[in-house]
């Protein structure tokens, strides 16, 4: 719960010096397109407002459980999340790029032989 609240205090100094950047002085991103849109009505201000506690509250319950989880739990868990992110894009119909199809594998690769290294020291081999 503390590296979450590090985090938001961190980071949300300087989304609100975006936010107010391009909707007041006119920024645009680096290539050229309009910033953000925030303020396009009540609705999306508060939706998007509430996008940090439905995006924080699983985090912080997360914290919580991990502290009572092994390491090499959590890391295999770890390894899940490019997975689900892959399902989830694949799923939402977004086509994966040549580096997707690169980095993927790899990952995949790295869990298999943390496991089969874990699963060698276990048998005493």
């Amino acid at each position: 719960i503390t590296s979450v609240t590090v985090e938001v205090l961190i980071l949300a100094p300087a989304a609100l010096v975006w936010l107010l950047g391009v909707h007041l002085a006119g920024w645009s991103d680096f290539s050229g397109l309009p910033g953000g849109v925030f303020f396009l009505g009540a609705r999306d201000a508060a939706l998007l407002a509430a996008s940090g506690v439905i995006t924080g509250a699983p985090l912080a319950l997360y914290s919580h459980a991990a502290k009572g989880l092994p390491l090499a739990t959590l890391g295999m868990i770890f390894y899940l999340n490019p997975t689900l992110q892959a399902a989830s894009a694949l799923a939402l119909g977004e086509t994966p790029t040549i580096w997707h199809l690169i980095a993927f594998p790899l990952i995949w690769a790295g869990l298999a032989l943390f496991s089969w290294e874990a699963w060698r020291r276990e048998r005493g081999g």
